[in-house]
């Protein structure tokens, strides 16, 4: 069905069925830009990984707090981000989602064995949250009150979960009342700071992340450009795997069937996570007072951090390109080589 979607599209916006996906998630992308922009993971990140010292299993975090009273103390940190809970609010799920509408935001969240996951999730969460929170009132019921696109939220939302929940300093705020801090601080270095073997997207590393849509991406242009058949891809998948990420797949739980993305028919959605990351790595670079931020996380900048991507990102909505926008911040475009300075300073490699 989604490949007569994917003609009928092509018929009307004179672009290759592919591209007309792609643009249901980003209207500034399109493949030919996205394999300039995935020459960096193919050639940079790829090899890189291959060669760096990589952890197989983790160890998993303890507290000893309710998981009631942990959300409790992140709301703390939600707040001083600028999340308004007068408008919006957390609740406790079985997945990690953002919905709703700008005055009214819905954040959900669970707690697994690994509570850190949780945390991050909360983070990622929060980052969508504030993007719509914060949209244009004006028009915020028309499309140029709209988000921009899907690279444009994976960005706000990255760039909570990888550039303030991640860092060093936040983190140690953020633990500063555990009564043993010392080893969790030692575990996210661990979890979050070190290259990790993992066959699971979600579950991946920040370094690894983008070589797991690296393989998505490619399956799809082969699926829409070269007719593959459905019932091959398990193959190629669980080769790419093992060429790309040095991952024997043992299962299709593990492999082919994790996502739900094609499942739903969602195609040309997955380049965006990667996308996203780039643009919130040339953030992060752009970003005047972010050293500031970093050194010494605070309630006063963490509000400016905030305040910065609502004034340069949030207050948009769809008004300009993913070009302009980031042409204002940075005086250049999408520029991916920033995800890779980010990922080699954090992963010391």
């Amino acid at each position: 069905m989604t490949i007569e979607e994917s003609k009928q599209l092509s018929v009307k916006s004179g672009k290759s069925p592919y591209d007309s996906l792609i643009n249901k998630y980003d209207i500034d992308l399109s493949s030919s830009q996205i394999d300039k922009l995935f020459s960096v993971i193919r050639e940079n990140i790829i090899p890189t990984y291959s060669e760096a010292d990589k952890i197989k299993n983790t160890r998993i975090p303890k507290i000893n707090i309710k998981n009631s009273d942990l959300l409790e103390s992140m709301k703390y940190f939600m707040k001083a981000l600028r999340f308004d809970f007068n408008r919006g609010r957390i609740d406790l799920s079985n997945h990690p989602f953002c919905g709703g509408a700008n005055d009214d935001i819905r954040i959900t969240t669970r707690f697994e064995k690994n509570v850190f996951e949780s945390l991050s999730a909360l983070f990622h969460e929060s980052g969508h949250g504030l993007y719509e929170q914060n949209r244009p009132k004006e028009n915020l019921y028309q499309p140029i009150g709209q988000s921009r696109s899907l690279t444009f939220h994976e960005s706000q939302s990255l760039f909570f979960e990888n550039h303030i929940f991640k860092s060093f300093n936040f983190f140690e705020l953020l633990i500063k009342n555990f009564s043993n801090k010392d080893d969790l601080f030692e575990l996210f270095k661990e979890n979050y700071h070190s290259i990790r073997i993992n066959p699971i997207r979600v579950s991946s590393d920040e370094f690894s992340y983008p070589i797991h849509i690296y393989i998505r991406y490619e399956i799809e242009k082969m699926i829409f450009s070269e007719n593959l058949d459905l019932i091959d891809i398990r193959e190629i998948w669980n080769k790419m795997y093992k060429e790309m990420l040095g991952i024997n797949i043992s299962n299709d739980s593990e492999g082919v069937l994790q996502d739900i993305h094609w499942f739903e028919g969602m195609y040309g959605y997955f380049p965006t996570y990667a996308t996203g990351a780039m643009m919130a790595s040339q953030l992060k670079y752009n970003y005047p007072k972010y050293n500031e931020f970093n050194s010494n996380p605070n309630s006063q900048n963490m509000g400016e951090v905030s305040q910065w991507l609502t004034d340069n990102i949030h207050q948009y909505g769809s008004e300009y390109s993913m070009s302009d926008v980031l042409s204002k911040i940075s005086k250049e475009e999408l520029n991916p080589n920033y995800l890779v300075k980010h990922l080699k300073e954090r992963f010391k490699v």
